[in-house]
């Protein structure tokens, strides 16, 4: 049985999780996130338990478990929407094209398979077999997908910058008002921010922001 098969186990007092931790079987460690309980208790056993999963998931899903100032980079620049290009089989890339259209987002995909990618290079100089334009509300609605992942929100300056729009503006009160009346979302001049509460329901507050 192959390392990514396995079954294994989590133990969250690694995270800081209180001392009644919870046992998780993961099929795949890579991402971590994706776990699933086997065994359920009974309900009211559980209550302490959610409360502990869900600050389990904040951390691996979002940038909080980083020390401050101790991000990833390379993991910031694709959050941030800035600049990036796949290169070996399989990978995808995110770059500013400045061509005839104006200033947009070129998406790049290689390749899957290192056979495939070698023998697409070999014969052809590169292993690229997907390339697009990514424009308007695409371009700010991937940016916003991966901006509200950070802990710290969304820079409205730099937004703007790599996806040619001001979030806020973009976005328009009609969707953002409710969201920050029921306390998921956060506004200033300066970041559009998920709440702790919103970070724990960041695909449903999306479908709400994109829909």
């Amino acid at each position: 049985m192959s390392a990514r098969n396995q079954r294994c186990t989590v133990i969250l007092t690694r995270f800081d999780v209180p001392h009644h931790f919870l046992e998780l079987d993961v099929i795949h460690l890579r991402p971590l996130f994706r776990l699933r309980i086997e065994r359920i208790p009974h309900r009211a056993s559980l209550r302490p338990r959610a409360a502990a999963l869900d600050k389990l998931v904040v951390r691996l899903l979002f940038d909080k478990h980083a020390r401050t100032g101790a991000a990833c980079r390379h993991n910031l620049i694709y959050w941030r929407y800035q600049d990036y290009v796949g290169v070996g089989p399989g990978a995808h890339g995110r770059f500013a094209d400045f061509g005839p259209g104006g200033d947009t987002k070129r998406a790049t995909r290689r390749t899957s398979g290192p056979e495939n990618w070698l023998s697409q290079v070999e014969e052809q100089g590169h292993g690229t077999v997907e390339t697009a334009v990514v424009t308007g509300q695409d371009r700010v609605e991937e940016a916003l997908m991966m901006g509200l992942r950070l802990a710290e929100g969304i820079d409205r300056m730099l937004f703007q910058s790599v996806a040619g729009a001001d979030p806020v503006e973009a976005l328009g009160e009609a969707k953002l008002a409710p969201l920050v009346a029921a306390g998921f979302l956060e506004i200033d001049p300066a970041h559009l921010k998920a709440t702790p509460a919103g970070r724990q329901r960041l695909n449903a507050l999306l479908e709400r922001l994109i829909a």
